[in-house]
């Protein structure tokens, strides 16, 4: 078995009780071992091979729920292992869904290509959160009710006005605060 780095040293008393077949810790294991790796924004690349190594075997050895659970708290966390990440976004769709529609660590290549292997309920998701990242993002800005009047002038006013326009609309940002041309 792997040899604990320095950032999951703690771990060795728990990885021994988690390899026995009597005590059901696999699911409190995987969840401190990631509380551990989460607590860092960045790891070494022994440190995130170590936790990818125990990790997928206790996803392999965990229920639905505890791995549904460990998708969550990954979903979000832009540093999550990338083998972690592509085992767990195969599962079932209970489990996958989050990671499906929120981790920033799928890339869009990996995405279609989990879409093409799972099908379903994967691609549905993974479907929408591609047409999610095609929409606008809308955009509003308050704006003060003299300067949309304004603009709505200026815009309706034709060529011969618009140097009037122009003059009304200077007058009235001077009134408002703001100094045109300086």
């Amino acid at each position: 078995m792997t040899e604990l780095t320095s950032a999951f040293a703690g771990l060795a008393d728990l990885v021994g009780l988690g390899a026995c077949d009597r005590i059901e810790l696999r699911p409190a294991l995987l969840r401190v071992l990631t509380d551990l790796y989460l607590q860092r924004l960045a790891h070494t690349s022994e440190d995130e091979r170590c936790y990818c190594e125990l990790a997928l075997r206790l996803i392999d050895a965990t229920d639905r729920p505890a791995r549904a659970a460990l998708a969550n708290r990954l979903a979000s966390y832009p540093f999550a292992p990338r083998a972690v990440i592509a085992r767990l976004a195969r599962d079932e769709i209970e489990v996958a869904a989050p990671l499906l529609e929120h981790s920033s660590c799928l890339t869009g290549a990996e995405l279609e290509a989990i879409a093409k292997e799972q099908g379903g309920a994967h691609a549905d998701i993974i479907a929408t959160r591609r047409s999610a990242m095609l929409q606008p993002l809308p955009v509003s800005r308050p704006r003060h009710p003299i300067a949309s009047e304004l603009s709505d002038i200026f815009y309706a006013a034709g060529a011969l006005d618009s140097r009037q326009s122009r003059i009304c609309a200077d007058s009235a940002m001077a009134a408002l605060g703001f100094h045109p041309g300086g």
